[in-house]
């Protein structure tokens, strides 16, 4: 799907994200061809992020994008964890 683009960009509600956009520009007209965001740890800024997930991983579980966070569940639990700084929140 192509966006068209009149107004200016704006992502203030982004703020703990890295915004790559990639932009076609036609007759002075921008186009938004997709958007990918990276999450920044709020701590040190690193975009090595990875999601939490919980419970008992099963085979094949994809290790390299995703942190085991445990099998015990409180609903107050962390969902990102920074690989560089290993903050979570």
């Amino acid at each position: 799907m192509i966006t068209h683009l009149d107004s200016p960009l704006s992502f203030e509600s982004c703020s703990f994200h890295a915004l790559n956009l990639d932009l076609l520009t036609v007759s002075g007209h921008r186009y938004l061809l997709s958007m990918k965001t990276r999450l920044i740890c709020p701590a040190c800024n690193s975009t090595e992020v990875k999601k939490i997930v919980y419970g008992y991983p099963i085979e094949g579980f994809d290790y390299d994008r995703f942190e085991v966070g445990g099998c015990c569940v409180t609903g107050q639990d962390p969902k990102y964890k920074c690989i560089k700084c290993e903050s979570s929140w």
